[in-house]
């Protein structure tokens, strides 16, 4: 008797293919579903890697980033879709980058202003945490200076403001402690260190201070996280999501910053 030969793995293009599909992207995505689907042919393109996880998985998490229209493209740095192994299985993860953060919060209208910049050796000249007095002096040539921190800065439209300053080092030990991939060499926070660290002030001080947007929300709640389903909408057009952390067993997305 001839030995059956194991089935081929259908493709990505294939999947994308299939009514079910098509018609799960059409409702949630609309007008923006054929884009989609050719922004995420080509992050896999890129990313090849991400054609080992589960096809689902990673059109859920692809699905979540554009329903807060959030660009593909892990070099872009508004969102990131890695890998992550789970039980035997490879399930495509979601993060949101800082430049993510900072889109949902100006597309609010709540904000003024809002940034984050690294501070290098020699420049931070006074951080006070109670009364939130900070200075720097941005010297020349700083590119050459090691970084020693980061800090975050929003100022709404009715005035309100608030600072956050965070050594390297402490930021580092925080994705350390609520990331269980930080030492995978191809993780975001091996590979992306910098934008990393930026998020992670950003996301603290956005999380305990900013005004509350639904979109806002949402993305701190599926950062770091594997999208489980997309089913409903809400009146504003955010589709709601079930999120599971495996890589973040903490979450550190609840009760705002650490």
């Amino acid at each position: 008797m001839d030995k059956k030969l194991p089935q081929k793995k259908m493709s990505l293009s294939q999947f994308l293919t299939m009514s079910e599909v098509q018609n799960k992207v059409q409702k949630i995505l609309q007008a923006r579903s054929r884009q989609f689907l050719a922004s995420l042919l080509s992050l896999a393109s890129q990313e090849k890697a991400l054609l080992e996880c589960e096809y689902n998985s990673l059109l859920y998490a692809c699905m979540k980033a554009s329903a807060l229209d959030l660009p593909l493209g892990n070099e872009l740095g508004f969102i990131y879709v890695v890998p992550y192994r789970v039980e035997g299985k490879t399930l495509a993860q979601l993060q949101i980058g800082y430049k993510g953060l900072i889109q949902l919060c100006l597309r609010s209208g709540q904000f003024r202003k809002i940034n984050v910049v690294d501070v290098r050796e020699g420049e931070l000249k006074k951080w006070n945490p109670l009364t939130e007095e900070f200075e720097m002096d941005f010297l020349p040539e700083r590119e050459k200076r090691p970084i020693v921190g980061y800090v975050a800065f929003f100022e709404t439209v009715n005035g309100f403001s608030k600072y956050l300053y965070e050594t390297k080092e402490k930021l580092l030990e925080h994705g350390k402690k609520f990331s269980k991939t930080f030492d995978n060499p191809k993780a975001p926070w091996q590979v992306f260190t910098d934008e990393m660290c930026r998020k992670t002030v950003l996301k603290k001080i956005l999380s305990k201070w900013a005004p509350v947007s639904v979109e806002l929300v949402e993305a701190i709640k599926v950062d770091q996280g594997i999208v489980k389903l997309q089913e409903h909408e809400t009146l504003e057009g955010v589709v709601l999501t079930e999120v599971e952390y495996p890589d973040n067993p903490l979450n550190d997305n609840k009760g705002g910053a650490k």
